[in-house]
Formats: C-alpha cells, structure tokens, sequence
C-alpha cells in the first residue's frame, strides 16, 4: 500500500539567484510535481510561441491544478513572485483543498550579485543590476508582510538563510 500523499503546495519565494531551483533540486525532486516558471518559459522558447509573464503564469497554475486534480503534492519554483501572485496560489489551494507554504530564500543581495556576474559576460551594469536591487528590495517587503500576515496568505513558511 502506497503512503498517503500530503496535499501541498510550496512556493519558493526570493530575488534571482538567491537559490531557489537548487534548493528545490536538493530537497523535492523525489517527493514533489515541480512547476518551475524558467523551465516553462524556456520549453516555450523552444516551440517559438510568444513568450509573456501572462502566459507563463497561466501555463503554471493550469499544471499545479492538473497535479491537483491527481492529489499530488507540488513545489512552484517562481520569478518574480508578487503579493498578487501569492493571493492567487492561495485561491488555487483553496479550491483543491490544498495546504499552501512558503519557503523565503534568504540570501544577502551581495551574494545574489555574486553568482549573477560569475555566469553573465556582462556583469552587474545597467537594467539587470536595478532589476535585481528592485528583486531584493521585494524580497524583503514580502518577507514583512508574510511575518505580518503569514496566517492569512499562507499556511506556514519558513526563512532559509
């Protein structure tokens, strides 16, 4: 007999290079349906379909609630997660009787920084280094607010550093 399987779903939560995929790749690959926004974005490169944050977004709840649908429990592995966003998962939860937590990478902006440069010929200059102070400065805003509201947004959530 098959162990019961939990119905949950985990959202990672941190700026661009905070490690998020290797942290899920590390922990949930054996356990849990991953829905990752870069993967899905990038398999839609690949068949040449237009590519926008709308689409990729829809694309990842209609997989989480395909997942759902079977009780699966489910890692999403998102950029550039929003309040927003978050409220939306909840009502996805909600609707498939799933326990909704958040896992809040905390990694300091130097060190984001760091592992950016190490694998752009680029570096930090122009728009991506203001797109990951924006990132970092969202991080620590969703940070407050789900230690404010975390009972209201989430069922639980934990702070790796």
């Amino acid at each position: 007999m098959q162990a019961e399987l939990k119905k949950e779903l985990i959202i990672m939560i941190g700026p661009s290079f905070s490690g998020k995929s290797f942290y899920v790749n590390q922990n949930f690959t054996n356990s849990h349906q991953i829905i990752s926004h870069n993967n899905i974005k990038d398999a839609m490169s690949l068949e040449g379909s237009f590519i926008n944050e709308e689409t990729v977004c829809s694309f990842m709840a209609i997989n989480a609630k395909a997942h759902m649908l079977r009780a699966l429990p489910i890692v999403v592995d998102e950029q550039n997660l929003t309040i927003e966003s978050l409220f939306i998962w909840k009502k996805i939860c909600l609707q498939f009787g799933y326990s909704m937590k958040a896992i809040v990478m905390d990694t300091h902006f130097d060190e984001c920084a760091k592992r950016f440069q190490s694998i752009t010929l680029e570096g930090l200059q122009g728009k991506n280094y203001q797109a990951m102070i924006i990132q970092h400065e969202m991080l620590m805003e969703m940070k407050m607010v789900l230690e404010l509201k975390h009972q209201k947004i989430v069922d639980s959530y934990e702070i790796i550093i």
